[in-house]
């Protein structure tokens, strides 16, 4: 089987599309007779055309406008550069793909359509962030004519996956009763527990530490973070460090100096290696999101056998009625104050919580259905 994905977005950026492409295309290409190609602009200008790793192979292209988009303007070509994929047909024309499939919908739709049509092939669409990717915490956000487009593409799929409930719910809101006619399925996200089930305890020196991580944008509320932490600041055994890079990162520093906060860390970016040291010394995953597609972060934090606190949104509430014990929900700064107080004097049992993610969550169950449908689609 030969798998063509295309994505508007993909490594060297972070986040969870990028890295839920990354571990599917993975442990599909493993797989004995399958063939994964990747296909994306260029995001970072120092990114490789092409790489090839055993038979998951990425092209990249678009380096000039990504160049264009660092150097002059203010606003991004993200999503525009996929209207290039029109002008890659001899590109397309190369590889020898029994399906497609296209992560987000918006833009990459467009020729993902055009090449299922004209190759006779498959599509599958896979649904982030209400269609269109962008950091939006409501469908509204796309504005009328981009959800219509969105639409009037996911018709022409043969069939549409989805993360979570929140976005089985954006079919809800586009096609009403009308989604019975389509076909979708949920297929959760995983996550990489042998990894982290390895990683060593390392100590924290006594301090009772609350970690997050993800891109600093205003999705992410990080400003409410530091109001939980100013109101906490009095417990000097509190330390909140925040891991992440993105356009905010300025907003909460002039906010981390006006409020004088001696017990928030800013990290930046960090490694995966700093990442999972973070991770294993922390004693509570906090995230202030207002919306999550899926919520990927979640699921890292619990992996590691610590609670989560998370405001409250569709993501967590889902992954709280899956997994139970060591998930706690906060709706304003008091509520957080609050159970992160309880939380710190109480004792949670890490191995209860690993297992459950373990059971639940996994890529190997994700690469497997995605499997199972291409390989459906391709002989029907």
């Amino acid at each position: 089987m030969n798998v063509l994905i295309i994505t508007p977005t993909y490594l060297p950026r972070d986040g969870g599309i990028e890295n839920s492409i990354l571990e599917t295309a993975k442990k599909i290409s493993e797989k004995s007779g399958n063939n994964v190609s990747i296909v994306t602009p260029f995001i970072d200008p120092n990114s490789k055309n092409y790489e090839k790793f055993g038979n998951l192979e990425i092209y990249r292209f678009g380096k000039f406008l990504c160049f264009i988009q660092n150097r002059f303007l203010k606003f991004s070509l993200f999503n525009l550069t996929a209207l290039f994929y029109l002008f890659y047909l001899k590109i397309f024309k190369k590889f020898n793909f029994d399906v497609i499939n296209t992560h987000t919908v918006a833009l990459p739709g467009i020729p993902s359509v055009v090449l299922s049509k004209i190759f006779k092939k498959p599509l599958v669409f896979s649904i982030h962030h209400y269609g269109s990717g962008m950091d939006i915490v409501r469908p509204e956000e796309n504005g009328y004519l981009l959800n219509k487009l969105i639409k009037k593409l996911l018709k022409y799929a043969d069939f549409i996956t989805v993360t979570s409930e929140t976005q089985e719910k954006y079919l809800d809101y586009l096609f009403g009763g009308k989604k019975k006619d389509l076909k979708y399925f949920c297929v959760p996200l995983g996550i990489n527990m042998p990894e982290i089930s390895n990683s060593k305890n390392i100590s924290n020196n006594g301090q009772f530490i609350v970690f997050t991580i993800g891109r600093l944008v205003k999705r992410k509320r990080l400003d409410i973070i530091l109001n939980i932490a100013e109101r906490l600041s009095e417990d000097k055994k509190i330390v909140f460090a925040i891991a992440g890079s993105g356009p905010e990162k300025e907003n909460l520093e002039k906010m981390i100096l006006e409020k004088d906060l001696k017990n928030v860390i800013l990290l930046g970016r960090v490694t995966e290696e700093e990442k999972v040291e973070w991770f294993s010394k922390s004693n509570l995953f906090i995230q202030s999101s207002e919306y999550e597609g899926f919520g990927i972060t979640y699921l890292e934090g619990l992996s590691f056998g610590i609670p989560v606190l998370a405001f409250k949104n569709t993501a967590i509430e889902e992954i709280k009625r899956k997994i139970g014990k060591g998930v706690y929900i906060f709706e304003d700064v008091d509520s957080a104050v609050s159970q992160i107080t309880e939380i710190k004097s109480s004792k949670l049992d890490s191995e209860i919580i690993q297992n459950k993610i373990r059971k639940t969550y996994s890529w190997k169950k994700t690469s497997e259905k995605f499997e199972e449908i291409f390989n459906n689609l391709i002989r029907n």
